[in-house]
């Protein structure tokens, strides 16, 4: 039992004395300042571990315990996390190293027990159904992407990848963890931040959980750093009542994905069963945001997994024990923020008739032009938008990508490198291909009949 087990559901865990935690901000990197306890108190306890010790903060590839404030191991870790029937685990999206831990965590888990559920924010309530299916081995990759509008709802799918497929190999349950209309641009989280939750349609409000807590000082403190990080925010008439309405939408999606997350394991017809909650660290960094509200609905025990990247100031301090981020800290390199991989070019959906090309990009070097219909890329057959997506995703600037494509019923193909997004940002390329796409100079010749099924599989209702 930990030190601080005895709180009642609810309340947030913290040690007799210990201050409210306004020792580090958290930026959409993760990037996490941390004071309270010397590094140098942090390295004594490397030295006397397998970690070695150097000059500065935790070296990449540490594993910190800091409930025991002490370094560790990750078969440790495991061990702990195998005791409670919570955990939850952050990344920042665009690290591979996250998502490895993540998998890692979850292949560790689920060896141990077989009934462990993995829910995820990246994922959506109303997608269940396509989501058993596919823990169930039913679904191709093929055949999910398009079913659960993975490239709608979210993208990077070669670092999800991998979770996905361990979870349909071991038949484990994977579970969406919120509602389409919540979340960054969400109809609901719109509403919510321009009238408050108090205002919000009968309708609408019937579809969030009915206990939705805006009293936490510490976590509001956390968010408001957020929201007033641009220079000249305070100064905005009535930005206060602004503030009010984000930081309710901010709640209301963590308690969404906190009630998703309760309810799937109280479904569960096994009793050993846990979850494991993938979400952005923001999301479980200090406890506030998912974890608490989750154990004020079941009352459970858990652990917050937290990946950092190793400090970039030479002395930067840690927190251990009162005031941590998480319960167990992961050391990795730094998260990589890689430009998306654009051919610059613009196809219709259903087709991938060829609309626009950009003057500079893959698919002007490679010699597209308006009008053609992109058939392959990479020797992968591409007939709609999400499998030229599927095809760029592991790609990025700088690579060499062959586009095959018809023009005219002739088949072409050619190559291009894919350029950073600024230098693809230009004029339409001049030259039209017969049968030229709607917008086409007057007197071209009409552009093909879109493919059946053109526009993309509908969401599930």
């Amino acid at each position: 039992m930990r030190a601080d087990g005895d709180f009642p559901p609810g309340h947030r865990r913290r040690f007799p004395g210990e201050p409210h935690r306004t020792a580090y901000s958290v930026s959409m990197s993760m990037t996490i300042r941390r004071t309270l306890l010397p590094a140098a108190l942090l390295l004594a306890a490397l030295a006397a571990s397998a970690c070695s010790a150097r000059p500065g903060p935790p070296r990449e590839g540490a594993v910190v315990d800091a409930r025991r404030e002490r370094a560790s191991s990750f078969p440790a870790m495991i061990e702990d996390l195998a005791t409670v029937r919570m955990v939850f685990v952050g990344e920042s999206h665009t690290s591979p190293e996250h998502h490895e831990i993540q998998r890692r965590i979850v292949d560790e888990l689920s060896r141990r027990n077989p009934h462990v559920i993995v829910g995820m924010e990246m994922l959506q309530r109303p997608y269940q159904e396509v989501l058993d299916r596919w823990s169930a081995g039913l679904l191709s990759e093929d055949a999910f992407l398009r079913e659960v509008s993975w490239f709608d709802q979210w993208g990077d799918w070669d670092l999800y990848a991998p979770i996905l497929r361990l979870c349909r190999d071991r038949r484990l349950k994977v579970v969406g963890l919120h509602l389409p209309a919540l979340g960054p641009g969400g109809v609901i989280s719109r509403e919510i931040s321009r009238v408050g939750l108090e205002n919000l349609p009968p309708w609408m409000r019937a579809r969030l959980p009915d206990v939705i807590d805006t009293s936490v000082k510490a976590h509001e403190r956390e968010i408001r750093k957020i929201f007033f990080a641009h220079p000249g925010m305070e100064k905005v008439e009535g930005i206060e009542d602004r503030f009010r309405r984000f930081y309710q939408s901010q709640c209301t999606w963590d308690e969404t994905m906190a009630e998703s997350a309760v309810q799937a394991l109280a479904a569960s017809p096994h009793p050993d069963a846990a979850v494991v909650v993938l979400a952005g660290s923001m999301h479980v960094a200090d406890f506030h945001s998912i974890p608490e509200r989750a154990r004020r609905r079941n009352g459970l025990d858990y652990r917050v997994v937290l990946p950092l990247e190793t400090p970039g100031e030479k002395d930067e301090p840690v927190v251990l024990g009162p005031g941590r981020p998480g319960d167990w800290l992961l050391y990795t390199g730094p998260s990589p923020n890689p430009s998306p991989a654009r051919l610059g070019v613009g196809i219709r959906g259903g087709d991938n008739l060829v609309t626009m090309v950009a003057e500079k990009g893959a698919a002007a070097e490679a010699g597209l032009a308006v009008g053609d219909l992109l058939v392959g890329i990479d020797g992968f057959p591409v007939r709609d938008l999400v499998d030229v997506k599927v095809a760029l995703d592991s790609r990025v600037p700088g690579d060499t990508v062959v586009l095959r494509w018809t023009r005219g019923g002739e088949a072409m193909e050619g190559k291009g490198v894919i350029a950073e997004p600024p230098s693809m940002m230009g004029p339409v390329r001049a030259p039209q291909a017969p049968g030229a796409a709607p917008g086409a100079k007057p007197g071209d010749a009409p552009a093909p009949a879109p493919a059946p099924g053109g526009g993309g599989d509908a969401p599930p209702k």
